[in-house]
């Protein structure tokens, strides 16, 4: 009769699959983040055009300002900004890359009827 009884003990293989596929899924996802966080900082140091020149010399402030703290703590900062305002980035990605299929499509257009 006690062969019939199921304790924790009988479990932990599942409770080791589950573990690993939970850490799996967070390395992923912290993966994804550091991906899109260098994808857009990278668009940003690319000088994309900014808005206002206000924002030229916020910038240079900024850089100013990091050249007197580490880099790595201003950079791991900024990666926590940007996980907070993630979904506003990809938004703005998005729209970056449409703008971009746009211009690739009007290209492509003006193209046609020129050789027309």
């Amino acid at each position: 009769m006690g062969a019939t009884r199921l304790g924790l003990g009988s479990f932990w293989g599942l409770f080791l699959v589950c573990a690993l596929i939970c850490l799996l899924a967070l390395l992923v996802f912290f993966i994804r983040v550091c991906w899109q966080y260098s994808k857009y900082s990278n668009s940003e140091a690319a000088g994309e055009p900014s808005a206002a020149d206000a924002d030229a010399a916020a910038a240079a402030a900024d850089a100013a300002e990091r050249q007197r703290r580490p880099s790595r703590l201003g950079s791991f900062k900024e990666l926590i900004q940007f996980v907070d305002k993630e979904e506003e980035v990809r938004r703005t990605m998005k729209r970056r890359s449409s703008e971009k299929d746009n211009q690739t499509a009007g290209s492509s257009d003006v193209q046609s009827v020129v050789s027309a």
